[in-house]
């Protein structure tokens, strides 16, 4: 039996060096996978791309069972990697009012990028079933004609951009010269990260309260990035801390996608929240007591 691709189905994403979501996976519901078996139609799929492929007639000209431009294939979203929330905006998909649903129909026949709207109430149960269903896709306007050059349709996510906030648990005194968080990346096409000491921490800050307690004998330095800086899957590598200029610690680490929080920032000389990951990092010239 021979078989040829009809069209691919991309989940891009920003988080990934690949562009391609290795989170999720895209898999026909039980309806979905009836209507592949009626049609003669099958998956492949490789992470981030699936493709729906045609068995062909005795020429291996044409699809073996003719496509109906009607047809709607039912597939879902399923969550492969629980990180993704944490890393993804998902601001559209939370204002929706219910399951989300990513589809062509109702769209151009030339449309590529599957829309986001509701789900019926039809499909709610659907979108709701098991805590690893993310959402529905709807696939539609199938045609023998798609063998020629087979169309992407992409569902596309963005990275979660959040402010970076660096808390320095140190010793040092401060006449020994200013400290500063420096991006040191050179590489070709990177944009350094450019970081600000922030001012006496935010009352509600507890954590800098809590550091402050656990260290009586150091003092907490709070760097904040200066822009929202977007989640991505490889590791900033170049992050320091200089002392007067010189490197005094090197490689941060990066904040961890599980050190969610908000931070005080000035936008256009009015104050706002934002969302944050924060790091502590800490340099200790001598042996203190710690609290706690």
């Amino acid at each position: 039996m021979r078989y040829r691709a009809l069209c691919r189905v991309a989940l891009a994403h920003d988080f990934y060096a690949s562009g391609l979501c290795g989170a999720l996976s895209l898999e026909p519901t039980p309806e979905g996978a009836r209507l592949l078996r009626n049609q003669r139609l099958r998956l492949t799929a490789r992470p981030g791309v699936v493709t729906i492929l045609a068995q062909q007639d005795a020429q291996g000209s044409a699809p073996m069972i003719p496509l109906d431009p009607s047809l709607v294939l039912p597939f879902r979203l399923r969550v492969d990697d629980r990180g993704f929330t944490r890393f993804t905006d998902l601001t559209a998909v939370r204002a929706l009012a219910g399951a989300p649903r990513y589809s062509n129909v109702g769209l151009a026949a030339d449309a590529r990028a599957l829309e986001l709207s509701v789900a019926p109430p039809r499909s709610r149960a659907l979108a709701e079933r098991g805590a690893d269903t993310f959402a529905e896709v709807e696939l539609t306007g199938f045609t023998a004609a798609w063998q020629a050059e087979p169309p992407e349709f992409t569902i596309r996510f963005s990275a979660l951009q959040t402010r970076w906030v660096y808390y320095l648990v140190t010793d040092i005194d401060p006449s020994r010269g200013a400290l500063a968080l420096v991006d040191v990346d050179k590489g070709q096409g990177v944009t350094p990260l450019v970081f600000s000491e922030a001012g006496p921490a935010d009352p509600r800050d507890e954590l800098a309260a809590e550091l402050a307690a656990r260290y009586p004998g150091a003092r907490t330095v709070r760097f904040v990035s200066d822009a929202l800086v977007p989640s991505r899957a490889l590791p900033r590598r170049c992050l320091e801390i200089h002392l007067d200029g010189a490197p005094l610690m090197r490689a941060l680490p990066n904040p961890s996608l599980g050190n969610d929080s908000t931070v005080e920032v000035t936008v256009d000389a009015k104050q706002q929240r934002q969302p944050s990951l924060f790091q502590v990092v800490k340099h200790l010239t001598h042996s203190l007591a710690q609290i706690g």
